[in-house]
């Protein structure tokens, strides 16, 4: 994701330098101390296992917590563990002395080649793995298609419009048991002019940003178009922000920075409440979409306001093109998008060099990158209410920062265009690591009493938790924010009741059941207990 950068130039002739990867933990007060954390991927011009050079986009697999990056520059998609060792790479022609097709490298491995056959690459912009992890979704540039792998790097499926050979000229899903081809663009439904970011939403379906077409498309996971959406991209519709469900009445978007225009969406990402912030990267927006039903709630940026003042603003309807700015909020060719499960969004900033986190009222919190404070140091700062331009620095900030991924402890992955090969490295708070995000319950209490317990579970996403088991009473809760932890009561009916009453303790199985509200995975534990319930004395009769 590159904000400055002319729509469809090629990646190579704008920026020649070390493209890595940072894992920053956040958020962050700005008092707090900040270090360095976690690297992904080593700088070079080669194909070694590990190197990157251009990843246009991460993911994180919400359950292993393994991170995923799709490198423009070698036609590959790499993988890392959470701690930042190398796991695979994938593409065409990955492996030295190897076949000329798809192949999966580890031990040894080469810069890929561009292909657009099942399987191959061209211009991996964007790589996300799926809610459950067991797949990889790859958003290809010059391919005009979305091509899907499993997290081994095998390839599965791709979908765009006409991606089968010899096939129709609509909407197309080719598997392995077809061939494929790159998809065709013609600005109708399920064409792809330009994939770059794509997400998926609390309602499992796969959203796809068209930077060039400046609209989004949405898939069921398996790859059938349902419908597109953005300012005036129905043909027989006005000039406002619509709908379009029927493939031949769709068309090209307009991004004029008015309420729900998408100008070259660039990032793009779920909230806890289920809205949908996209970068608009040329009117230096966020534009913020309702999807319950599709539509406008807000946008934000310098001067959003017609007729407003010059700063930072938020605004409904209506809403204008902001100028590129460096104040508080402010921004210059957005690029990267991620929401935390707290519902702070992070938005890649390269033209200043930083990281803007947004509130979920739509409020600007802080900004971060080297020298960003007027007035203050050269190393990796935070600003919160007076904020400039940060400076290009290899070691301490971010130098030109497009891609932005969270994970459910809010560790925040940018990456960075940075020179002279020098590896990127992480910035948060201490003590704060990239890892799975997982569902857990243990007996937090016994109530001998009542025969009843508590059970702490460990909630990794805004979530609705419901517990079940046979014989209690089913109870539900709702948690919001970062990892942490909510209390479910067991309490005992019927048989188990009366088992309890009668022998003073009985077995439970229960099941923990996490519904996400911002598209991550749904997860289920089950954990075995033994209730306990202090008898009560008989009176012994007088003799």
């Amino acid at each position: 994701m590159f904000g400055r950068i002319t729509q469809g130039a090629p990646r190579g002739l704008i920026a020649g330098g070390l493209t890595c990867l940072l894992a920053v933990a956040l958020p962050v007060p700005a008092e707090a101390a900040i270090q360095r954390g976690t690297v992904y991927g080593t700088g070079g011009l080669g194909g070694a296992p590990g190197e990157v050079r251009a990843p246009e986009g991460i993911g994180v697999d919400p359950i292993s917590g393994r991170i995923v990056l799709a490198d423009y520059s070698k036609s590959r998609i790499s993988i890392f563990e959470p701690d930042g060792g190398f796991v695979l790479a994938f593409g065409k022609d990955v492996v030295p002395g190897g076949g000329t097709g798809p192949e999966v490298c580890t031990t040894s491995c080469k810069a890929g080649v561009d292909g657009s056959e099942a399987g191959e690459l061209n211009s991996p912009y964007e790589a996300e793995f799926s809610p459950s992890g067991k797949e990889i979704f790859v958003g290809e540039g010059s391919n005009g298609r979305v091509s899907v792998f499993s997290d081994e790097g095998i390839f599965l499926r791709a979908f765009g419009a006409d991606v089968i050979p010899g096939g129709g000229t609509g909407p197309e899903i080719c598997t392995t048991t077809t061939t494929c081809k790159a998809g065709a663009y013609d600005g109708k439904g399920g064409s792809f002019a330009q994939v770059w970011p794509l997400t998926f939403g609390p309602d499992g379906l796969v959203y796809v940003a068209d930077s060039s077409a400046h609209r989004i498309s949405v898939h069921q996971p398996n790859g059938t178009w349902l419908r597109t959406f953005g300012k005036d991209v129905d043909a027989g519709g006005g000039s406002v922000f619509e709908v379009c469900s029927v493939s031949a009445d769709c068309k090209v978007g307009v991004g004029d920075g008015s309420a729900g225009s998408l100008a070259s969406p660039q990032g793009l990402d779920f909230d806890p409440a289920g809205r949908l912030w996209v970068n608009a990267s040329n009117t230096n927006q966020v534009q913020i979409i309702g999807t319950a039903p599709l539509a406008p709630v807000a946008a934000l940026g310098k001067d959003v306001v017609p007729g407003g003042a010059t700063g930072f603003e938020s605004c409904n309807d209506p809403c204008q093109a902001a100028p590129p700015g460096s104040g508080p909020g402010e921004l210059k060719n957005p690029n990267g998008l991620g929401v935390s499960a707290d519902g702070t969004a992070y938005a890649a900033d390269p033209g200043n060099q930083r990281v803007n986190a947004y509130r979920g009222d739509l409020s600007f919190a802080f900004a971060i990158g080297a020298d960003v404070v007027p007035g203050g140091g050269v190393g990796f700062e935070t600003c919160t209410t007076i904020c400039k331009a940060g400076l290009p620095n290899e070691l301490t900030g971010f130098d030109y920062p497009y891609a932005v991924a969270v994970d459910c402890r809010g560790v925040v992955y940018v990456s960075s265009d940075i020179g002279n090969f020098v590896p990127a490295r992480a910035h948060g708070e201490p003590g704060l690591q990239p890892g799975p995000c997982t569902l857990s319950a243990k007996v937090l209490r016994r109530n001998k009493r009542r025969g009843s317990a508590n059970l702490a579970a460990t909630v990794p996403y805004a979530s609705d938790l419901t517990l079940t088991g046979k014989n209690i009473r089913k109870s539900s809760a709702e948690h919001s924010g970062l990892e942490g932890a909510e209390k479910l009561a067991i309490k005992p009916k019927g048989k188990l009741a009366k088992r309890l009453r009668r022998k003073g303790k009985a077995k439970v199985r229960v099941t923990v059941t996490m519904k996400p509200t911002d598209g991550n995975v749904a997860q289920t534990t089950k954990t075995k207990l033994k209730l306990k319930q202090k008898q009560k004395r008989r009176r012994r009769s007088a003799a």
